[in-house]
C-alpha cells in the first residue's frame, strides 16, 4: 500500500474514510463489526485520541477522530493493520483489505465538524439501509443520543456544537442536523481541509513547516493559495518567469490555468516552467 503524507498537528480533527479493496465488503457480519470497534477502542486508548463519531457500513467506514497528540498515522496504522490481519485470518483472505491508504480530511471545530458528524451518522439513511439514523446499530448515533452505552466515545463536542440549555436540547439539535444534513458536504469529502479561511491558512503553514521536502499532491499545494491576480500583482511582463514557476510548483496551479490568466498558450507556459529550472519553496 502506497505511503501518503499526512498533515498532523496537536488537536487536529479528521473525518477519516476507508473503502474495501475493489469495493469488496470489509464487514461480512456483525462479528467483524464488533471486532473492528474493539480494535478501534484499543487504538484510541493507546495513542490518546478521541472518537467523536463513527459509522460502519458494508464496504467502507467513517470515523471522526480528534488527535491531541498529532498522531493520526499511529491510530490508523494500528486500526487498519490489526483489523486487516483479523479479517484475513477469520475469512481466509490474502492481500490488501483496503483500497489504498485511508482518506483523512482535516476539519475545524465549528460548522464543518457539525456537518461532518451529521454526514457520518446519516450514511445508512443515504444508502437506503434504514429510514432513520437511530435504526442503524453500527454507528455512534444511539450512544450519542443517550440510548446506548458510550463505551469509547467522547461527547465533549456535543454541547459546544449544538448549543442548548440542556443536554437533551443539544441532542435534539443533533438529531435535526442528521435529518437535514447539508447536501454540499458530500462534495467536500475529497478536500484536504475544510473550515474557515483562517483554519486553512493554519493548515497551509503546517504543510510548509513539516512537508516542505515532500513531493505533495496538487490538492495540498492548492490549499489556501493566493489567487493568480494576487500572485502576479506588480510583476512586470519581463520578470514573471519565477512567478509562473511559483504559481505552478508551490501553489499547484495547472499550466492551463496560468496560461488562461496570462493569455498565453499552455505550451508557452510549459516551456517557461521547464526552462526556468527548479524552485525551492520557502517554509511558509
Amino acid at each position: 500500500m502506497s505511503r501518503r503524507h499526512r498533515i498532523v498537528f496537536c488537536g487536529a480533527i479528521y473525518h477519516v474514510m476507508a473503502r474495501g479493496n475493489r469495493k469488496q465488503r470489509i464487514f461480512v457480519d456483525d462479528v467483524d463489526r464488533r471486532r473492528f470497534l474493539v480494535i478501534l477502542a484499543i487504538a484510541l486508548q493507546k495513542y490518546g485520541a478521541d472518537c467523536f463519531a463513527y459509522c460502519l457500513m458494508g464496504n467502507h467506514f467513517h470515523l471522526v477522530i480528534h488527535t491531541p497528540h498529532a498522531n493520526i498515522p499511529n491510530v490508523m496504522h494500528h486500526l487498519d493493520g490489526l483489523y486487516a490481519q483479523y479479517v484475513n485470518w477469520r475469512h481466509g483472505h490474502t492481500g490488501h483489505l483496503l483500497d489504498g491508504p485511508y482518506t483523512a480530511i482535516l476539519i475545524d471545530d465549528t460548522a464543518y465538524l457539525r456537518n461532518a458528524i451529521g454526514y457520518v451518522l446519516r450514511n445508512p439513511v443515504e444508502a437506503g439501509l434504514v429510514s432513520d439514523a437511530g435504526q442503524w446499530q453500527w454507528s455512534s448515533y444511539k450512544a450519542t443520543m443517550g440510548k446506548a452505552p458510550l463505551k469509547f466515545l467522547t461527547l465533549t463536542w456535543l454541547r459546544q456544537l449544538f448549543d442548548a440549555a440542556t443536554l437533551k436540547g443539544s441532542r435534539e439539535l443533533l438529531a435535526e442536523c442528521v435529518r437535514n444534513e447539508p447536501e454540499e458536504y458530500a462534495d467536500l469529502v475529497r478536500a484536504v481541509a475544510e473550515g474557515s479561511q483562517e483554519f486553512k491558512q493554519r493548515v497551509r503553514r503546517v504543510i510548509g513547516a513539516t512537508l516542505y521536502r515532500a513531493a505533495l499532491p496538487r490538492a495540498y499545494r492548492a490549499l489556501s493559495r493566493p489567487s493568480l491576480p494576487v500572485l502576479f500583482a506588480g510583476v512586470k511582463r519581463s520578470e514573471r518567469r519565477p512567478t509562473i514557476l511559483r504559481a505552478h510548483v508551490v501553489h499547484g496551479y495547472l499550466l492551463t490555468e496560468i496560461a488562461h490568466y496570462l493569455d498565453l498558450h499552455p505550451t508557452t507556459i510549459s516551456r517557461i516552467v521547464n526552462e526556468t529550472g527548479s524552485y525551492r519553496a520557502p517554509r511558509d
